[in-house]
């Protein structure tokens, strides 16, 4: 609890830090955050996303940061924009000694996505345990592995994507 707040204060720091000494933005505190988020370009939309690296937050922590930033833990629409968000990742990310790929909270609860219509775009991995009503878990993106998603516990820390 200590460290998730410690980093949580070291972050608010940097944020002020970086809104104080930006002027260019007429006093739009949106324009300010979102300022050096990356535009996805993909199908005329304006999405833009921010990676938190190294932010390791659980996922409703993830959703709060989000907010704070003006914008909502990622939602993945198609399979193109799956493939654009895998290619950052697997390009900004260290894959460990035992290959394992680091995960990314997105916007999705697993349970949920299940009982969504089928036209609505998803890329669990179906090698791992589907989520039942006992097991809700919340979706992650894998850096690696084509950029497969993963149920996980919600309470688990981990690096997550916001959008706009």
């Amino acid at each position: 609890m200590d460290r998730a707040f410690s980093n949580r204060i070291e972050s608010l720091s940097k944020r002020i830090d970086r809104l104080e000494n930006n002027n260019n933005y007429g006093g739009n505190l949106r324009q300010a955050v979102q300022a050096e988020w990356t535009a996805l370009n993909i199908d005329n939309s304006n999405k833009t996303i921010r990676v938190f690296h190294a932010a390791k937050n659980n996922w409703t922590e993830a959703v709060e940061i989000c907010k704070e930033n003006f914008g909502s833990l990622l939602h993945i629409e198609s399979e193109e924009e799956n493939q654009r968000i895998s290619d950052m990742l697997r390009n900004t990310t260290d894959i460990d000694d035992d290959h394992k790929s680091p995960l990314y909270w997105i916007g999705e609860e697993a349970m949920a996505t299940l009982i969504l219509p089928p036209e609505r775009y998803s890329n669990f991995d179906t090698t791992e345990d589907t989520p039942t009503e006992q097991h809700r878990g919340c979706a992650a993106v894998t850096a690696g592995n084509e950029g497969k998603w993963l149920s996980r516990d919600c309470a688990e820390r981990h690096d997550f994507i916001c959008q706009t």
